[in-house]
């Protein structure tokens, strides 16, 4: 259930709060000097959480994850041709044998590695057995923020993939830089909150990559968190030139999203007047 919008007043004072950037640009980093950012995961693969720090929260009336989540980005292209939302994800049509990875493409894997972990929740996963040169080869992709479970054993649906989009989106970084993120969305698996190391409001994504042609969206928080980004390998909210989403200079009067608990603007995007209405998910990055 969407939440009542806010009025013009706090629209206008939210505005002032995050600003337009202009000429916020700090130049191009060569890919070696995010390599500090792969602390972000241990040696298996999983996400490490600055000091085991919970963020303090804002309860979102859904019953479950009411303060925001970690996630990794690092993915280079949104792209998921070949993946149909008309098919459950554990099936053979989905991922399975008959689906998508069967030719084993690594750029393949990682886009499902990164979309299951949007979609399903921790200690829900997919397995899809892959032939290779030596017998068949399992490969596991488990869930991470729960956005879509349902899409694990139905059809995912316009809301469904509205979710799954917004979290590819958000975890889009053209340089590859594996970046700790911290998400927020009006979601009841997401929720708003704060955290003392995650300040810099980087700015909020929405669309839908699985409509032909994409909708892939991206607006800007606080100008200073956009020039931290860059130096970070994220670029993706700076202009079309950087990774082909359509971006905003402010997330309230260009996008006009509604602003959460917390602060982030993520709710009822609306890319121009008399459009869709979309979920976002706010990212927020500590300081480099």
């Amino acid at each position: 259930m969407r939440r009542m919008r806010r009025s013009p007043l706090l629209g206008m004072v939210t505005t002032v709060l995050l600003g337009l950037c202009g000429g916020c640009a700090v130049g191009d980093e060569e890919a070696e000097a995010f390599s500090w950012r792969t602390e972000a995961l241990d040696s298996g693969g999983t996400i490490v959480i600055p000091d085991d720090t919970e963020p303090s929260g804002n309860d979102d009336g859904g019953g479950g994850r009411t303060g925001g989540d970690w996630i990794i980005s690092g993915l280079a292209e949104p792209s998921v041709s070949g993946v149909s939302p008309v098919y459950p994800l554990d099936s053979p049509q989905g991922l399975g044998s008959a689906g998508w990875l069967v030719e084993g493409d690594p750029a393949g894997e990682t886009l499902i590695r990164y979309l299951v972990e949007c979609a399903l929740d921790e200690g829900e996963s997919v397995t899809v057995v892959r032939p290779g040169d030596t017998g068949d080869e399992p490969l596991e992709f488990p869930g991470r923020l729960g956005l879509a479970p349902e899409w694990k054993t139905s059809p995912c649906n316009e809301t469904c993939q509205q979710w799954v989009s917004a979290c590819l989106l958000a975890r889009t970084n053209e340089s590859g830089a594996e970046v700790l993120l911290f998400v927020q969305g009006e979601h009841s698996s997401l929720g708003f909150g704060v955290h003392p190391e995650f300040t810099l409001y980087e700015g909020t994504f929405f669309g839908n990559v699985f409509t032909d042609p994409a909708s892939m969206y991206a607006c800007q928080g606080q100008p200073a968190a956009v020039a931290a980004a860059e130096q970070q390998g994220r670029t993706c909210t700076q202009s079309r030139e950087e990774c082909g989403f359509t971006t905003f200079s402010n997330c309230v009067v260009g996008a006009s999203c509604e602003v959460g608990p917390s602060g982030v603007a993520t709710e009822d995007c609306q890319p121009y007047p008399g459009g869709p209405l979309y979920p976002g998910i706010a990212v927020s990055l500590a300081a480099p």
